[in-house]
């Protein structure tokens, strides 16, 4: 199951710099004049969605 947590996780890394890539020039402005929280994240986008496909992987085992 370690192996395919590694595999899960360099493909959702992976999903998530091309699909950063390709919305760059797409999305809108955060311009909104609204003070936004400059706070560090603690986890990466891959390893949110890494997470959320075990739940779910984990969920439909059963």
């Amino acid at each position: 199951m370690d192996a395919n947590i590694v595999e899960i996780y360099c493909m959702a890394d992976e999903f998530g710099r091309n699909f950063d890539s390709v919305t760059e020039g797409h999305s809108l402005q955060k311009d909104s004049g609204k003070r936004s929280r400059n706070r560090k994240l603690t986890m990466s986008d891959s390893e949110v969605i890494t997470i959320l496909i075990l739940f779910h992987l984990r969920a439909n085992a059963s």
